[in-house]
């Protein structure tokens, strides 16, 4: 059944991979934004029909979610899904520095590095008491 030509023109529509592909970004953020939508809009009433209200409600929040949630695909999940996502996040961040800067940069990470090593003296080991068996006792 699956196998079918409708299924396969179904299954491979543009629209429906697209959906497909950003259906995590849609499941984090459908219910904050239903919430935050909705109680700006619940006041907003077409008459006392429910199937109207709800219509009106779905027009309203359908395009927001999927507008949302497309955009924190594009900006955020998809580019993690590379494995170089952190070295190329680095030199877009980084890139456009000159040498001299690179360099200044480096340095100041390395010195704060250096200074976080420094807050621990090597001597602070020999400096906790030492409890011994008899300590324990209470003796």
């Amino acid at each position: 059944a699956f196998r079918g030509r409708l299924c396969s023109a179904f299954f491979t529509n543009r629209i429906i991979t697209d959906v497909g592909g950003m259906c995590y970004s849609l499941y984090l953020l459908h219910f904050v934004i239903i919430s935050a939508v909705g109680r700006l809009s619940k006041p907003w009433h077409v008459g006392q029909n429910f199937w109207m209200y709800f219509l009106l409600q779905a027009s309203l929040i359908l395009p927001i979610v999927v507008t949302i949630s497309a955009s924190y695909y594009l900006l955020i999940e998809r580019p993690c899904m590379d494995r170089e996502w952190p070295t190329k996040l680095w030199r877009g961040l980084f890139g456009g520095l000159d040498k001299t800067s690179k360099g200044a940069a480096s340095r100041v990470f390395a010195r704060a590095v250096t200074l976080e090593v420094e807050l621990v003296p090597e001597s602070a080991s020999t400096q906790l008491p030492h409890i011994t068996a008899s300590d324990e006792s209470g003796s």
